[in-house]
């Protein structure tokens, strides 16, 4: 058995086989990256919309009465539908366009922002307008519940008899008047108005008498019943005092003015007098809410005051 041929030592050695360098790989085209990524997003976009949808929705924070929240505080239904009612009342249209609408809800979160702002500067206190609408504002809504009950008939009559003196009507004359202006002479203006006294008291008729011998009236006094502050306002309270003072067919002695002499003769008086509650009821009614309402107003400070802690200063 032989063994292997050894090249003789001064023999040059064969160079090694070298294996050929494998071809480098294609990068991957442009369209095909596009592609992929395309496909990749489409997949996480689907799957992020069907978590979604699976996730409950959070609650809204603004209540069922309200139309927003500013700042915690919300804006209410009512008072749109109040304002929207108003702006459909002056236009005359039965229903208002949706941007009218919005605008409406945009003017009541400003307000509720200036309310808010308000009341962080302190005007409540430091502003007596706002401090006196305020008042009112609380006023209103305490008396409003006492107000809105509807009396029983048993209970409207106890209180009108408790309360008799605040409906009495005062009373009234119808009176005849003449006038007799003094400017140019004021004896002579005097005997003329004795003279027209002493003619009716004769029997003459008063209107007969009036055009034959007493001056034009500026302002003619009405043939209807007055009350003394309407006499008042009419001829002066001297003259008002004279002519309540007489009865019935009277007439007064002549009262100088500021123009020349007056002559007074009273028709007809009624004196005072609370009529019927039959008579008045509505007007007794509205009484008797007011009433409530105050008295409802009145408990409630009455409460206020005994919950709070008051600390006087120097008394003024």
């Amino acid at each position: 058995m032989s063994g292997p041929t050894v090249p003789p030592p001064d023999s040059p050695i064969p160079p090694k086989p070298v294996s050929p360098a494998p071809e480098p790989a294609q990068p991957a085209s442009k369209s095909a990256s596009m592609m992929r990524a395309a496909l990749w997003g489409g997949l996480l976009l689907g799957l992020a919309v069907t978590v979604a949808g699976m996730r409950p929705a959070a609650p809204s924070t603004v209540p069922d009465d309200a139309l927003a929240m500013v700042n915690g505080q919300p804006v209410r239904r009512e008072l749109f539908e109040r304002l929207e009612d108003g702006a459909r009342s002056d236009r005359n249209q039965a229903e208002l366009a949706p941007d009218d609408r919005r605008r409406i809800v945009e003017r009541l979160i400003d307000e509720e922002l200036l309310v808010q702002e308000s009341i962080r500067l302190g005007l409540a206190s430091r502003d007596r307008m706002a401090r006196g609408y305020l008042v009112q504002a609380m006023l209103d809504f305490v008396g409003a519940e006492a107000a809105g009950r509807d009396p029983s008939a048993g209970e409207l009559e106890s209180w009108y008899e408790d309360h008799r003196a605040q409906f009495r009507r005062p009373g009234r004359i119808a009176m005849d008047t003449m006038t007799f202006d003094a400017q140019a002479d004021a004896d002579e203006a005097l005997a003329r108005a004795r003279e027209a006294r002493s003619a009716v008291l004769a029997g003459e008729a008063w209107e007969t008498v009036a055009r034959a011998r007493s001056d034009a009236q500026i302002v003619p006094i009405p043939r209807v019943p007055l009350a003394a502050r309407n006499v008042v306002e009419y001829l002066g309270p001297t003259a008002a005092r004279t002519a309540f003072a007489l009865r019935a067919g009277e007439m007064s002695e002549p009262l100088r003015t500021a123009a020349g002499w007056l002559l007074l003769r009273v028709r007809e008086r009624w004196e005072d007098e609370v009529p019927p509650l039959a008579e008045i009821r509505d007007e007794a009614e509205a009484a008797w809410r007011r009433a409530q309402a105050e008295e409802a107003v009145r408990v409630y400070v009455d409460e206020l005051r005994a919950e709070a802690v008051l600390e006087y200063g120097t008394r003024p």
